[in-house]
């Protein structure tokens, strides 16, 4: 899918491309028949009004003739270069925008993220303020008192998830409010795989963190 999606933009930015160079050339052709179309040429010199201009294509033909001719050329080059050059610049803006959209990088887009990152902060705010609040002391305690059992297999680090713990009973006791932030998002500690050294069982850690998010989720009392 995304293979084709960017087929189709490359086709589409290259008959844009196409589209504009072409209409632009033509322009520049309507300029000169329009110049043609007030003091036509024959041969490459001016001719003025009773001169004649003989062609080995269209034969002899006069002054009004040539700058009907020229007239007539000027007004369909300027209408199909100006719609060619419209329409590629259209293009080629179109997709630009939508790969800008798809990307999230209009300002719009990121009005939209920012909108719905205040909307869903507002809303853990208001789910936390209706859950019972937690116990600071009781909380510590609790923290303190946890026991992990090694793993026979590979591991987490005990040592990183014991400095974890330390560090989240020392904010509890001086910033309980911003508690939440000593627990990393997505974990990151390093495994242990040494059989001497084994580590804490992967998923009793995961779920104990997982746990205190949702508690320091509530108020700390």
């Amino acid at each position: 899918m995304a293979k084709h999606e960017a087929f189709r933009h490359e086709g589409s930015v290259k008959l844009g491309f196409a589209m504009l160079g072409i209409g632009v050339v033509l322009l520049l052709c309507w300029l000169v028949a329009s110049s043609d179309a007030e003091e036509p040429r024959c041969g490459g010199e001016r001719m003025t009004s009773g001169d004649w201009c003989s062609s080995r294509r269209s034969g002899p033909s006069s002054f009004e003739e040539r700058q009907a001719n020229a007239a007539a050329a000027a007004f369909w080059l300027l209408r199909i270069g100006g719609v060619l050059t419209v329409g590629g610049a259209g293009l080629l803006v179109a997709e630009r925008t939508t790969r800008s959209i798809r990307a999230g990088a209009t300002p719009w887009a990121r009005a939209r993220r920012q909108r719905e990152a205040e909307e869903a902060a507002a809303a853990r705010a208001a789910a936390r303020a209706a859950l019972p609040p937690v116990s600071r002391d009781q909380l510590v305690l609790e923290i303190r008192a946890i026991k992990l059992p090694l793993a026979s297999r590979p591991g987490y680090d005990p040592r990183a998830i014991d400095a974890l713990l330390s560090r989240l009973v020392t904010r509890l006791e001086t910033e309980p409010d911003t508690a939440k932030s000593v627990i990393p998002p997505a974990l990151s500690f390093d495994l242990a795989y040494m059989t001497t050294s084994p580590g804490y069982d992967k998923e009793l850690v995961e779920a104990l963190l997982r746990r205190l998010r949702d508690l320091l989720d509530r108020k700390i009392v």
